[in-house]
């Protein structure tokens, strides 16, 4: 029997108008283990299961703003990362690290402000964390509560775009702004 990646989702959605929904959400889904550098060096599939609830608000101050917004825990089971361990191999590979969690709460907004002139403007905050400590062979450990790589603490968009005729075509300009917050490039401390 050969394993596949999948997902089971399970939601519900309320509506509170024609305005306004709000929703809840979990789903399950996984990664297929595989064979790493060495066909003896195996690792396990991981799982993540995430949890959600959030908010979508349309056609507020007559129809110009949307508004969205949601929050989410996400739980990672035998978490799949990129590793080392010299007692195995020269080359970094792929591995189980343990449990991880994540939470996030995001929101953003769209604005019209005229029928050319739109605004964009998204919020993102992470709280992402191996949650067990990582022996790595006899030379390391990642202890537990260590960020996860490339998930940064924040994320903030602002975006403008205008629309106009050139000429007989249709044009637009933009401008965007984006601001990450401060995030682990590996999972090892001392290497960030």
């Amino acid at each position: 029997m050969s394993q596949q990646q999948g997902a089971n989702n399970h939601g519900n959605t309320a509506h509170a108008g024609h305005d306004a929904l709000q929703f809840a959400l979990a789903v399950r889904g996984y990664l297929v283990g595989q064979y790493a550098v060495h066909r003896w060096t195996q690792y396990d599939s991981d799982f993540l299961t995430n949890k959600e609830i959030g908010f979508k608000a349309t056609k507020l101050m007559d129809g110009k703003l949307n508004l969205n917004g949601t929050y989410s825990v996400m739980d990672w089971k035998d978490f799949q990362t990129t590793t080392w361990d010299p007692d195995i191999s020269a080359f970094s590979f792929t591995g189980n690290i343990g449990n991880a969690e994540i939470k996030g709460l995001e929101m953003n907004a769209y604005y019209s402000a005229t029928d050319s002139l739109f605004f964009y403007l998204g919020v993102a905050k992470y709280d992402s964390s191996i949650v067990s400590d990582y022996s790595i062979g006899q030379f390391s450990v990642v202890p537990a509560g260590t960020p996860l790589p490339r998930t940064p603490d924040m994320k903030t968009t602002l975006y403008a775009n205008y629309s106009f005729a050139f000429r007989s075509f249709d044009a637009d300009a933009s401008i965007s702004v984006v601001k990450v917050g401060s995030a682990n490039t590996t999972l090892f401390p001392a290497t960030n």
